[in-house]
């Protein structure tokens, strides 16, 4: 509405890059107070920035980085595929039958196989279809 107020059509109504900035307002040349952009963008980061400054800390509303660390730890992305590999290799172990019901395990770079004891325990994997041939 401000860009609006003052006179500037630059654009498109949906936040674009500096190449649209670039095409559509600097190079015409049509008039437009294409630096109008630029200097009401720096002023609203100056009202932002101290706006959310107040309002984080009148009522101490809770950040990244601020509060109760436990809720808001940050795990490395190893971690996270760790975990995700645990609870990955548990459903495959619990869709074989268990630890029980394996007999042999043999693998090559592309495939595992898996002998079981009791082809009946075996249950087909929901998502990632892991387990398609039982020996």
């Amino acid at each position: 509405m401000l860009m609006y107020m003052l006179d500037v059509n630059i654009g498109y109504s949906g936040g674009t890059g500096i190449i649209d900035f670039s095409l559509f307002g600097i190079l015409p040349g049509v008039g437009e107070p294409w630096w109008l952009v630029i200097a009401v963008g720096l002023a609203m980061a100056v009202v932002y920035y101290f706006v959310f400054r107040f309002a984080i800390s009148k009522w101490n509303l809770l950040t990244p980085g601020r509060g109760d660390e436990a809720s808001n730890r940050l795990y490395s992305k190893q971690d996270y595929q760790d975990k995700n590999k645990q609870k990955q290799a548990l459903s495959v172990l619990a869709a074989l039958g268990g630890e029980e019901n394996i007999n042999n395990i043999d693998a090559c770079i592309t495939r595992l196989r898996v002998g079981v004891k009791d082809k009946n325990q075996v249950t087909m994997m929901s998502s990632n279809n892991l387990a398609r041939k039982v020996s």
